[in-house]
């Protein structure tokens, strides 16, 4: 540990005589052992005493970026499955290019079809009517009655 500048803090045995489990830190300032629990203690069936400590860190929170979900209960889905008929995605492939290349090609012409008949939420134009899209773990087809069914297959 030395070789790596981290320190033990705890010198207390906690399963009988040894020292098992370890608190280990390399900033002394950051954390503050405040006591040891013996098994007894603290109700949970087991044979270590439980290390009570005290980390101090501070830390910046996520800042939530602007995304683009598309709407898809706005869509005109008749429009858009002519479009895509019309449409030859096959031209986007070409025989002796690059995949990679094609790959963009056919995702670029097949996202233009989306974004031309599928409103988008969160986005700054004024003409597309524009919904709060909430947090990173929200998802969009996550709706009251799936989640009743999955609170209710979890009981």
């Amino acid at each position: 540990m030395n070789d790596y500048f981290l320190e033990l803090l705890n010198e207390f045995p906690t399963r009988q005589n040894n020292i098992l489990d370890l608190v280990i830190t390399n900033n002394l300032d950051k954390i503050t052992i405040n006591e040891i629990l013996k098994p007894s203690e603290w109700e949970i069936f087991t044979h270590h005493s439980a290390i009570m400590f005290e980390l101090k860190v501070a830390f910046n929170p996520l800042t939530r970026t602007k995304r683009f979900v598309f709407d898809c209960q706005r869509a005109n889905f008749e429009h858009f499955r002519v479009h895509l008929q019309t449409l030859n995605l096959e031209e986007e492939i070409h025989e002796f290019s690059n995949i990679d290349q094609d790959w963009m090609n056919w995702k670029n012409a097949l996202f233009a079809a989306v974004t031309e008949f599928v409103p988008v939420k969160n986005a700054v134009t004024e003409f597309i009517p524009v919904k709060n899209a909430k947090g990173r773990k929200f998802l969009p087809w996550m709706n009251n009655t799936i989640l009743h069914l999955t609170k209710k297959k979890t009981r």
